[in-house]
């Protein structure tokens, strides 16, 4: 299978600050099509998407099946940006900056597993073993520091664009993330009477690295590297009643591998979390449809976000916390 999406007008819609759009400014309010950007840099960026890959399964009896899927994507984007950097404190004129984010990225990623139904008295199994590979290498070019240009600030109420005092900025910096990723991973899905109990585990081994190279010397101005790796863990339990009602109880750990560095050149570490997760599914008898309810908390730790002091860097947060309720039906109503 494979695809290809070329996006040669992408609307860079920006943003507006929280006074005068959700919350009370005494300005009065800023219309929702409101641009903060300027024509002379964009407002378009080019995007173009491409893949290629393979989904294979082989069944061998009734007992062994095995899978193995593979794809290859490249994304390209040439990004002219204007950027908000914040609002006055009049409340009506922000301060911005122009920068230029241009970048390409490869990626591949493999799984291949083998799959065991069977019986063991009373219970049943359906158990797999896998392996899955996936690799990252992102080029992408750097206006600041040094080549972020210029451009005036803007008045929110009372916009003028087309600015003369506009400087385009240039790429000062070439940088190269690159991100391999190895999972080997077991599962057991139990069923005994109406009882399902899922059992997972999973090690990975990664491997990351930030070059960056400062273009007018071709000098490399930062290296840095990181080899983290981690076990996660996952169970579930749930009862089927005969009505079609099943509650059910969940926990989950969680592993991500972070590339690139802090504004001073710091790698960042992996991206944890933990999840807690209690509700039920009810699928009437005789009817197609689902419901679902669902309670989850969870914490999440080192998540990168934008750097107040440097929009052009992330940081890492201590961190985070999502909790809260979903709920969800689906249902055929009719024929067609």
């Amino acid at each position: 299978q494979g695809t290809y999406q070329d996006d040669p007008k992408t609307v860079d819609s920006g943003f507006l600050p929280a006074l005068g759009t959700v919350l009370p400014n005494p300005n009065g309010q800023l219309p929702i099509n409101r641009w903060h950007g300027d024509p002379q840099w964009g407002p378009f960026f080019a995007r173009k998407q491409k893949s290629i890959g393979y989904l294979f399964e082989h069944r061998f009896d009734e007992t062994f099946t095995f899978r193995s899927n593979f794809r290859y994507g490249n994304l390209n984007v040439n990004f002219p940006a204007v950027d908000n950097n914040g609002l006055q404190a009049n409340g009506r004129v922000i301060n911005r900056s122009v920068n230029w984010y241009p970048t390409d990225t490869d990626s591949f990623t493999a799984d291949n597993h083998l799959q065991a139904k069977f019986t063991t008295g009373p219970v049943t199994h359906t158990a797999l073993v896998g392996v899955d590979y996936g690799k990252m290498d992102m080029k992408f070019g750097l206006s600041s520091p040094g080549g972020s240009g210029s451009i005036s600030t803007l008045d929110l109420y009372n916009p003028v664009y087309y600015t003369p005092s506009f400087v385009p900025p240039r790429i000062t910096n070439d940088r190269r993330d690159k991100l391999t990723q190895i999972g080997i991973y077991a599962q057991d899905q139990i069923a005994f009477g109406n009882f399902r109990l899922l059992l997972s585990g999973r090690k990975d081994f990664a491997d990351t690295s930030t070059r960056t190279i400062f273009l007018p010397t071709n000098t490399v101005s930062s290296n840095v590297a990181a080899e983290p790796e981690a076990f996660t863990k996952r169970a579930g339990l749930l009862y089927l009643f005969e009505n079609g009602f099943a509650p059910y109880v969940s926990y989950a750990t969680s592993f991500e591998p972070q590339v690139g560095t802090d504004v001073s050149g710091t790698a960042f570490v992996p991206t944890t979390g933990e999840q807690y997760e209690a509700g039920f599914k009810y699928q009437p008898l005789g009817w197609n449809a689902m419901f679902t309810f669902a309670a989850f908390d969870l914490k999440k730790q080192n998540v990168p976000t934008t750097d107040p002091a440097n929009i052009n860097f992330q940081i890492q947060t201590g961190e985070i916390r999502s909790r809260g309720i979903e709920v969800e039906g689906r249902a055929r109503l009719w024929e067609g």
